[in-house]
């Protein structure tokens, strides 16, 4: 899938000649495009590979092994690493992490796989309608949570099932910031709130307060940035503007604050 690049891709696409099926649209955006591909496949497993990342050889066929033993699971997945534009590794999640038991409360508390660590059944896709396109930077996330109801680990630590996860400055992800934790707290709220609360929702919700933390400071810090404040009067000044422009982060705010005071 093209989604409209400026640069000199349909040439670099065009030397693959019949081996590559290629897609143009008009800058649509991701979920867009990951729509898009998914009407034209025809295979019996979806990987989505984005256009840094890469795939180690023999992945496909390791998931592909796994699919056949396991016909009733809709999500497979793997680990990852991630590296620089160099080679060098800047971290590393060789072993699947544990959501196969309990997808849905896993994935709100630890956090998905990245899309490209992932293999679904097109089924699943259809059931989930695909991925939101006025999701933002984490409808890959919402999508997951969605699609969460078999999931089977592709498991080993071998490098052919590892997802590789390329990095630079410019990438979605490192321009993102601030945005990616707003969108995945928003994610993770929608989705728990059209689940019945259940014995495992205590798990869920503790990494939903892991995730408003991390808005608050994200928040607060940009906050105190526009007021040019330093030291303790930018954290004060800016957790209390952060909460008055988004209550629902209260919760995370007062363990914060109560902490700050019982330290002075």
């Amino acid at each position: 899938m093209d989604d409209g690049s400026t640069d000199e891709t349909p040439e670099r696409l065009a030397a693959f000649g019949g081996r590559v099926t290629v897609h143009r649209q008009e800058g649509r955006g991701v979920s867009a495009a990951r729509n898009a591909g998914i009407a034209l496949a025809r295979g019996k497993l979806l990987v989505f590979l984005d256009a840094d990342d890469l795939l180690p050889p023999r992945f496909a066929e390791r998931f592909t092994d796994a699919a056949a033993v396991a016909p009733g699971v809709e999500a497979f997945h793997c680990g990852w690493r991630g590296i620089d534009f160099q080679g060098n590794e800047l971290y590393s999640q060789d072993g699947p992490i544990d959501i196969d038991g309990d997808p849905f409360h896993a994935l709100v508390a630890e956090g998905s796989p990245p899309i490209s660590a992932l293999a679904v059944r097109p089924a699943a896709v259809e059931r989930v309608g695909g991925f939101d396109v006025a999701e933002g930077s984490q409808a890959d996330w919402d999508f997951l949570a969605q699609a969460r109801r078999f999931w089977r680990c592709v498991s080993g630590r071998s490098r052919a099932t590892t997802a590789i996860i390329r990095r630079h400055g410019e990438s979605m992800s490192a321009l993102a910031g601030h945005r990616l934790a707003l969108d995945g707290l928003a994610v993770l709220e929608r989705n728990l709130s059209r689940h019945e609360r259940c014995p495992s929702c205590p798990q869920a919700e503790r990494g939903l307060l892991i995730w408003r933390r991390a808005v608050l400071r994200a928040s607060a810090q940009e906050f105190s940035s526009r007021l040019h404040l330093t030291g303790r009067p930018a954290r004060w000044v800016g957790t209390t503007l952060a909460v008055a422009r988004r209550p629902r982060l209260a919760p995370a705010a007062w363990p914060m604050l109560r902490g700050r005071l019982g330290s002075r």
